[in-house]
């Protein structure tokens, strides 16, 4: 094994293993020390040179050199009061959370959901955000369940789980069935209430190999062959393949001409359940893509065509850019499309002559004048607006909170009058913002009110 910047100078004593080493103060003898050992020398010696870092450190470990002089009782007894005040604490927070999102101070601080403040504001991590939120939604639910979480019957991880599944009917016989039990058994008892087979769409970052075909020897690095990546030769000429140690790891590039070579890159494996029909749709495009790609395609080469094909015909910045071309070609061909246009004009009138007379004979068609003054607004935006508002906003919701945080998230999007359309507002594009749906409806609110909303809510709900 192969360490460098050991911040002491090291020796192996020949036969016995030990690692015998004296600490160094200066980062140049650190940073050129470079010592080879067994592992498990350099585990001890590792763990050594970190209790004497502890050992030395006065200021930020200080209290854990009060808590290394308690006697075993003291500190078991310390250990269990310091549980209970955690549990206390754990308790509040879900009280917190409930009073949060009733208030709806998640959504006036800028961000989109509960989840969102948990995860930005408050800096949880994804898993335990979703695991509070469930179960204080859960707790503000059935007031039960704050009572076995006050008792020590249950913990938070399980009433997660159980929330799945938890009903006003069956929360009491369940809370008496999760009472004191485990983790892995509250998620048997869950799955119990499942169907059999739940697939869930999921993304898992991995690194995988991919073969690549070396045509022409490639020059190496003499200190690093590897050019600091990964590489594992398969196939071609034992001989001729040079190993390295790199910073990323072990491998061998090999030299011979019409070799393959298998190098680690990122990718994402998803997994998620489609139909029949989906399997269907999918066999028929790959058959429609066998022209441009005889050889066949996989999974990842057809989702990409159709994703850009999509992107391409649906992205506010391809419209615009199509747009853009449109009146460029306008500009510069404009005698082309005159000349073109007379003779199409000419064609329709010889057409016209050849024709018998009932066939030209053509319906009349009655059109209404407007009245003046008639002229009523319309909420329609055109679609070059809405592109114009989106490239401008960058596709994200611009609600800030009043401590600057912008809750910037792309998804539901929106195009939101910033002066409501019902008190005046224009569809001007310096009075067109993007909003994302949860913070467009609480700006309504805001607006007019909770009571008007919620009847409009309903009247599209009946609709």
């Amino acid at each position: 094994m192969r360490v460098r910047g050991i911040s002491a100078a090291a020796t192996m004593e020949s036969g016995s293993g030990k690692v015998s080493a004296a600490a160094s103060t200066t980062a140049s003898t650190a940073s050129s020390s470079v010592v080879i050992y067994s592992i498990e020398s350099y585990r001890k010696f590792y763990v050594r040179e970190a209790r004497e870092k502890i050992r030395s450190s006065s200021s930020s470990l200080s209290r854990l050199s009060e808590i290394s002089l308690l006697s075993d009782g003291e500190l078991l007894k310390t250990v269990r009061q310091t549980r209970i005040t955690e549990k206390k604490m754990e308790i509040s927070m879900l009280l917190y959370l409930i009073e949060v999102e009733r208030r709806g101070l998640d959504l006036s601080g800028g961000y989109n959901s509960l989840f969102a403040f948990c995860t930005k504001h408050l800096k949880y991590s994804d898993s335990v955000a979703g695991r509070r939120i469930r179960a204080a939604r859960c707790m503000r639910d059935y007031p039960a369940v704050y009572e076995y979480l006050s008792a020590g019957k249950v913990n938070v991880c399980n009433i997660s789980e159980a929330a799945k599944i938890m009903t006003e009917r069956n929360h009491l016989s369940l809370l008496g069935q999760i009472s004191g039990r485990s983790t892995s058994y509250v998620r048997v008892l869950v799955s119990g209430h499942q169907p059999a087979i739940v697939i869930r769409d999921r993304v898992t970052p991995v690194k995988v190999f991919e073969k690549e075909f070396v045509k022409e020897p490639e020059k190496a690095n003499e200190k690093d062959p590897g050019g600091g990546k990964k590489f594992i030769t398969t196939g071609g000429d034992k001989k001729a393949c040079t190993s390295f140690v790199s910073s990323t790891g072990e491998g061998s590039v090999c030299e011979s001409e019409g070799s393959i070579r298998v190098k680690t890159v990122q990718k994402f494996k998803l997994q998620f359940a489609v139909s029949p029909e989906f399997m269907t749709k999918y066999k028929r495009v790959k058959v429609l893509m066998s022209t441009k790609y005889p050889g066949g395609i996989d999974f990842e080469g057809v989702f990409e065509s159709l994703m850009d094909e999509y992107i391409e015909r649906h992205s506010p910045e391809a419209r615009e850019k199509r747009r853009e071309a449109r009146a460029a070609k306008k500009k510069v061909n404009p005698p082309a499309k005159v000349v073109k246009k007379k003779v199409k004009t000419a064609v329709k009138v010889e057409r016209a002559k050849n024709e018998a007379p009932a066939a030209r004979t053509v319906k009349a068609v009655k059109v209404k004048p407007a009245a003046k003054g008639s002229e009523q607004p319309s909420r329609f935006i055109p679609q070059a607006i809405r592109d114009q508002v989106f490239k401008r906003d960058g596709g994200k919701c611009v609600f800030t909170g009043p401590d600057g945080q912008r809750c910037g998230s792309k998804w539901n999007i929106q195009v939101d009058h910033i002066i409501p359309f019902a008190l005046g507002g224009s569809n001007e594009p310096d009075n067109l913002q993007l909003l994302c749906r949860r913070h467009n409806q609480h700006k309504a609110i805001r607006d007019f009110g909770k009571k008007k909303m919620h009847r409009h809510s309903k009247r599209e709900h009946s609709k």
